[in-house]
């Protein structure tokens, strides 16, 4: 089993709906807590501060604000990287 820097598991996916964590476990879950951001964007890890099912240009998907510069918009296997400002708003407003 391999770990994030921050100790959480971690595993990969084929956009199926399962993580293989590398040792023959398949895990369901949308339920990340650290994403890997693609080497163009650092490579580093960062850290899901706020997610959310949403609607980008016509596509259902997941939002993950990450606690970087970009953001990640998934769905059916596939991942737009997002400028984490322009979509941080939709995750805070009406918050006080």
């Amino acid at each position: 089993m391999s770990e994030d820097i921050f100790g959480f598991e971690t595993g990969t996916t084929d956009g199926s709906g399962v993580v293989d964590m590398g040792d023959g476990l398949y895990v369901p879950t949308q339920d990340f807590k650290t994403i890997r951001l693609p080497e163009q964007y650092g490579g580093q890890w960062a850290a899901v501060i706020d997610k959310g099912h949403c609607e980008l240009a016509g596509t259902l998907g997941i939002m993950y604000i990450l606690n970087a510069d970009v953001s990640v918009f998934s769905t059916d296997g596939q991942q737009m990287w997002i400028p984490t400002w322009q979509v941080k708003k939709y995750f805070t407003e009406g918050e006080e």
